[in-house]
């Protein structure tokens, strides 16, 4: 699904006069190349911050949209939220009983991207503008509004690929 969902959306990406190329902060490394994203759709690494055991239940399927934001919020609708910061994700992420942290390393196809700066954004207006097909994810600017961290948000999950798992402790020393 996800392959030929990314196929479909670089095709739409490539006859939109419209277009713009969005580079995230982790496409800035050799990354890029090494993981062959297409920045000709959005295609980027981002980073998604959640429990051990919501994150292996990701990877054990999908991410679930029926479930997105039912443990954070909705500030740009009910879909699933990602960072270029891992300061970011691991705002989203609880420790379990052996103290440990997961955020998960995503290949996102952000495609045709409806960037907003807005402090308090329509919610409703933004999802509905993705799901009806024209656009297909949100970048939430609120480093421009606000000072703190770019979010990228996508409303279907053939859109994201778990790269990979990073369990960690916090340290505070």
């Amino acid at each position: 699904h996800g392959y030929m969902r990314r196929h479909m959306i670089a095709l739409n990406c490539a006859t939109k006069p419209a277009f713009v190329q969005i580079s995230a902060l982790t496409n800035k490394t050799n990354l890029v190349k090494r993981h062959h994203l297409r920045p000709t759709c959005n295609e980027w690494l981002l980073f998604h911050g959640t429990s051990a055991e919501s994150a292996e239940r990701i990877m054990g399927g999908d991410f679930t949209m029926r479930l997105a934001g039912t443990a954070t919020g909705t500030l740009y609708g009910r879909g699933s939220y990602f960072a270029e910061s891992i300061t970011k994700a691991d705002e989203y992420t609880t420790e379990n009983s052996s103290g440990l942290c997961c955020a998960m390393v995503c290949r996102i196809c952000g495609g045709h991207v409806l960037y907003t700066d807005e402090v308090t954004p329509d919610a409703d207006q933004l999802q509905q503008a993705v799901l009806s097909g024209s656009y297909n994810s949100i970048l939430g600017d609120r480093e421009k509004c606000r000072g703190t961290f770019k979010e990228y948000i996508i409303f279907d999950a053939d859109q994201v690929y778990v790269e990979y798992a990073l369990f960690y402790k916090r340290n505070y020393s």
